[in-house]
Formats: structure tokens, sequence, C-alpha cells
């Protein structure tokens, strides 16, 4: 395997369990009248899972790749589309540029015009989204570009919008309606519920898909009557209620799984490389993968073997450390996952923690020595970050602008910090 080969499962479609949803399908088969479609949405909105039925019912090949941070270099990506192509086709290419590669495809009948990319959100903000952004004004016709990913991605598209040249799939339209809440409940999960508890749960949830999976789970060994009382607590994404359905999902593990989850949880990610040294113990891997198994983790698009905690379930681990611990024993473990994340050069994901952890010393120590690495990696840690901190510092003041710029908001990213 060369330098950036990777796994053959970031280029085909994931297998995954789910509903027929008509009413999305007939949005996306758009996708292929049109050079580029947009499909927007939040983690665990069933992004990937709709486009996966959309390549599954075409008639012609599909190219998919799952992007990775390193294919922030355009000619790694295009290594990375070759090794997509070869795994798809049997049929392998050599391009430098984008450019060259749909070249090839124009002239090459066999290989496939049809191309997906998930996980896009690893190269917006990038050379390789500008090399995309350049190709979108002379797509051939027979090329179709659909992109997957929580943030929209910087492209220009007003000439395409003035030719109906988009198709974009947002967060509303990836929700699931009362219809598509019974059928999920009924024929996927096999549980069905009661028209007015389908109804009351999808007005509850929004229709977020990972929101009914933990309502299923929670639920899943409950008497109706206990049920029903759950829904009651359902209201929203964060909080209280939240913290109920978590309860039940973590009582349904065994203490181990339980006390690996709890003893993890300031982790903002997941490997076994990083719970073994964290833990100062072996065998991570596989408690990982039982809990990939249990639908409470899911694969983080940075890298193989690399997953997240379910949001609300890490939201509510947290709350019952501070509940058990207190907040200064809290603080020390945020600091340990802190120390760990940088010795595994995560410095981003570092910073952030040391700031849950109140170690400004080695906040500042740490952006003293690995500033340019940590602007590098914009996103959601930056949530983490005090605003104090950021307005005082030039290497995190360039990660909010990127990450504005990411979001489309070209605006705010290029206007000058007044706060410090």
């Amino acid at each position: 395997m060369g330098p950036h080969t990777l796994p053959k499962a970031r280029f085909e479609p994931p297998s995954v369990r789910a509903i027929v949803r008509e009413r999305v399908d007939r949005r996306l088969d758009r996708a292929w009248a049109v050079p580029l479609t947009l499909v927007v949405g939040p983690a665990g909105a069933g992004k990937t899972t709709a486009v996966s039925h959309l390549a599954a019912r075409s008639p012609q090949a599909v190219l998919w790749y799952r992007a990775h941070p390193v294919d922030a270099d355009e000619s790694v990506l295009c290594e990375h589309l070759a090794q997509a192509m070869a795994h798809a086709t049997g049929e392998r290419g050599e391009w430098g540029r984008l450019a060259d590669l749909l070249v090839d495809i124009e002239q090459r009948p066999r290989l496939p015009r049809r191309i997906v990319v998930d996980e896009f959100d690893a190269i917006i903000g990038t050379a390789s989204e500008r090399a995309f952004d350049v190709l979108l004004s002379d797509l051939a016709p027979t090329i179709h570009l659909v992109t997957l990913s929580r943030h929209r991605p910087s492209f220009s598209t007003a000439r395409l919008r003035l030719a109906d040249g988009v198709c974009e799939i947002g967060p509303n339209d990836l929700r699931f309606r009362s219809w598509e809440v019974d059928r999920l409940f009924r024929e996927l999960y096999q549980r069905p519920l009661p028209p007015d508890e389908v109804a009351e749960l999808e007005r509850r949830t929004g229709g977020w898909v990972a929101a009914l999976q933990l309502f299923n789970m929670a639920t899943s060994g409950l008497a109706a009557g206990e049920r029903r009382a759950v829904l009651a607590q359902v209201g929203r994404r964060a909080g209280p209620d939240w913290d109920f359905l978590a309860e039940n999902v973590l009582a349904a593990l065994t203490d181990e799984l339980q006390l690996f989850l709890l003893e993890t949880s300031p982790l903002p990610r997941l490997s076994a490389d990083l719970c073994d040294d964290l833990l100062g113990t072996v065998g991570s891997a596989a408690t990982l993968a039982e809990l990939e198994r249990l639908q409470l983790l899911t694969p983080s698009p940075e890298a193989p073997g690399v997953y997240r905690t379910h949001e609300v379930l890490r939201s509510h681990l947290e709350g019952l450390l501070l509940e058990w611990e207190g907040t200064e024993a809290v603080r020390s473990r945020y600091r340990r996952a802190a120390d760990t994340l940088e010795r595994h050069g995560l410095f981003a994901d570092a910073l952030s923690t040391y700031c849950r952890g109140d170690d400004w010393p080695s906040a500042s120590r740490l952006l003293g020595s690995r500033g340019a690495e940590v602007a590098d990696k914009p996103g959601s840690w930056l949530a983490s970050v005090p605003p104090t901190l950021i307005a005082s510092d030039p290497w995190l003041l360039l990660a909010v602008a990127r990450n504005q710029r990411a979001d489309g908001r070209v605006g705010p990213a290029t206007e000058p910090n007044t706060s410090s």
C-alpha cells in the first residue's frame, strides 16, 4: 500500500438498514439531470443513506468516494479517486489534477460519469474544493457531481442556478415526516407505534433520524405504558429530556461498557490507540467495535477506526461525571485527555480539551508551539474555546475565519476583528 492508500470502505456506499423514502428519492433523482447536487445536513440526518439509495437505483456506474482530510491536496485527492475508479471498474487512471480526471472520463466511455463525494467537509476551504469550483463552471453535461456534507460547500453556484443546474437537498428535506416515522418503526424497527405516538414523536424530535434512533434504543425493552412515559419526556435535542433517554440506553449496557464510555467521554474522538493510552490498558479496539455494533458510536470522517459518541449520550456522560466526581476531578480528566490528544498529534482537539479542563497555561503553551497546526483544522472544536482567548490569539482568529469561509460566510471571514 502506498502512503496515501485508504481502505476500500471509502470507495463504496455503506451497507445500512433503512426504509425507502419515495419523497426523498424523487428529490434526489434529479441529481442525474444536473451537473451539481448538494446534500447538506447535520450528523445523523440520513444524508449517506439517502444518497446510497440514489446510487443503488442508478442504471449507470457510480463512482463513490468518502473524502479524507489528506485530500486537501488536489494531487492526493486525484490519487484516491483513481483508487476508487479502479475499485469500481477495474480500470486505473493517473491524474495529477481534477481537470485531467474529468477529461479522461469524457474520453473513456467505460469510466463512471456519476461521482459522489461523501464527507465533503474534509476538503471544504482547501485547494481541492477550489479545483472543484473551477471545474463546475465548465462541467460536461454528461458528468454529474454529488457532494454530502454537514456544512454547505463554498462553491460559486450562481451561474449553475441561473441555468437550473443545481439540485439542493437540505435538512428539512431529510427530516422524517410522520408517515415516515410510522414506517420506520413498523418496518425497520419491527415495533409499530399507535398513530398518536407517531405524530407526537415526529413533533418532539423534529423528524431528526438520530433522535428517532435514540428513542428506539431507549424504549426497545419497555411496555407500551412505559414507552409513552418516555415519549412525554422528549422535547429537545439536549437537556434533561434527552438525559432521560440516555439513562435508558446506558441501563441496557454491561457495567464494563458503561465504565468505558464514562472514562473516555472527555475525548472528542475515540480510537483504539487513544483509548488504550488514556486508560492505560489494551483491548479498546474490541470495546469500540461492540459499541459501534450497538449503534452507540458512529464512524468519524477523520480516519478509519475513529469514532464519535452520539452527541446526546456524550453530554449525558459528562453530566454524570460532574454529579459523581465534582468539578475539579472532571477538569483533571479533561487535562489528562488533552495530554493524550497532544501526544497523538491531535492539536486542535487537545486545545479545546485543555480549555474544557480550564488548563490555560497548557492551552497557551500549545498555541505557542503548534498554532499553525491548530489553525489548519477549523471545526466544531472552536466552540469549546473562550471568545477572549480567540480574540487574543492570531492562530485562533485564522481558524475562525476559515470556519466562516467554509460555512459560506465570506463577509465575516474577511472583516477585521474588533473584539480584542
